[in-house]
């Protein structure tokens, strides 16, 4: 199930030690995001090690990146799931904007523009924060979250970013999380991609219908593999949730590290 916050008291931090240039193009980042009626939302952060933080990115039906605008026509009143993608190239570049409407009945529909000025690359993050951590948090339902070391184009964006979290796995992402992870709402999260565990999580939060049609199953049949040096085998583990046996994921070490379940 995807996580809701139902007011702005609610934030999620995670660390990115293997996602340092999330902000230094060229840079894709892309989210799956479903507003409240009538409401606003600062959905990310990035954070330096000094607390100074960078590359924010709102939505009020128009996108906000890094205090810029961009006039998507989407209705605020609207109850969608959107994905909310932002593309740029290294240096000094225009970033550019792209919102997929994630109607329940059909294929997205995708609407893509340039944000008005160019942005140079940002100092290397180590942590990316869902809403404000000193100030609004988030609010709203979120589903995945992702980042990649290249600067799709329009076509790409909407060819990788659909309804499939192994789809998006499969493109090796520089960081990517998606939120069945945590088995409850109180279990650390631990990303798929880029290191990240989550630290603070502050608010209320609940879960929530995840979006339509869409995939979180990672191709593994309901148990974990674990590298075992040489191939990924099987493991079905299972921890016991206080009335069922369900999966859970593993880590196994490579020789030289611990990796995640895939």
């Amino acid at each position: 199930m995807s996580l809701y916050s139902p007011d702005t008291t609610g934030h999620i931090s995670i660390t990115t030690p293997g996602a340092a240039s999330l902000t230094q193009g060229p840079f894709t980042i892309a989210m799956l995001y479903r507003n409240q009626a009538f409401t606003a939302n600062f959905m990310w952060y990035f954070y330096q090690a000094d607390n100074f933080s960078h590359a924010n990115f709102y939505f009020d039906g128009d996108m906000w990146y890094d205090f810029m605008q961009i006039d998507s026509n989407a209705d605020i009143t609207d109850l969608f799931w959107h994905w909310l993608v932002i593309t740029k190239a290294g240096g000094s570049a225009i970033p550019r904007g792209h919102i997929g409407f994630y109607a329940p009945s059909g294929v997205l529909t995708w609407y893509h523009a340039d944000f008005p000025l160019s942005k140079p690359n940002f100092s290397a993050v180590t942590r990316v924060s869902l809403g404000d951590e000193f100030g609004n948090g988030f609010r709203g339902d979120g589903a995945v979250l992702t980042a990649f070391t290249s600067e799709f184009n329009d076509a790409a964006v909407e060819a990788s970013f659909v309804r499939s979290s192994a789809d998006i796995l499969a493109l090796t992402p520089q960081f990517f999380s998606h939120w069945p992870e945590s088995l409850d709402i109180g279990d650390p999260f631990v990303d798929l991609a880029g290191g990240g565990i989550e630290t603070i999580r502050t608010g209320t939060w609940s879960l929530t219908d995840d979006p339509d049609g869409y995939n979180f199953l990672l191709g593994r049949s309901g148990e974990p593999k674990v590298y075992d040096g040489s191939v990924w085998p099987a493991h079905p583990a299972k921890v016991w949730n206080g009335s069922s046996w369900v999966t859970h994921s593993m880590k196994g070490y490579t020789g030289t590290e611990f990796v995640a379940s895939k």
